[in-house]
């Protein structure tokens, strides 16, 4: 298992899910096979989750797909899968089974799609970045 610079590990081998503090921005969608689904990363006359404009650069998002689920996600552009490809193929795509972070802007939309026949629950959280 791979230890990012967000999680936690206790002495007894137990790794938290990111030890973040508790998002205030919190959506999930149950993705029906084969359909994608859009959220926008919040953004309002405060700025992004609170902060003005001027103190944001960035927001951190948490995406937490269903446990043994394959969810395909993408910013800003239309989310394709993997599904019958037999050669390595550009994509602005990226496949994502864990719980995963990275950063991105107020305003973005982040699309989500599965192929997996029964569908797939997906949590996002986020998390704003001042300016340092």
């Amino acid at each position: 298992m791979t230890i990012s610079v967000f999680q936690q590990r206790y002495s007894d081998g137990a790794v938290d899910d990111f030890s973040a503090a508790i998002s205030t921005k919190k959506y999930s969608v149950a993705l029906a096979a084969g359909t994608a689904k859009s959220v926008d990363v919040p953004l309002d006359d405060n700025g992004c989750m609170g902060l003005s404009i001027s103190d944001i650069k960035k927001c951190l998002v948490l995406i937490k797909p269903q446990a043994g689920k394959n969810v395909w996600w993408c910013v800003n552009d239309t989310v394709v899968t993997a599904s019958g490809l037999t050669d390595f193929t550009e994509t602005s795509s990226e496949l994502i089974t864990e719980t995963t972070g990275r950063y991105v802007k107020g305003g973005d939309t982040l699309s989500f799609k599965t192929d997996d026949s029964g569908g797939a629950a997906v949590n996002v959280c986020f998390y704003s970045l001042p300016n340092a």
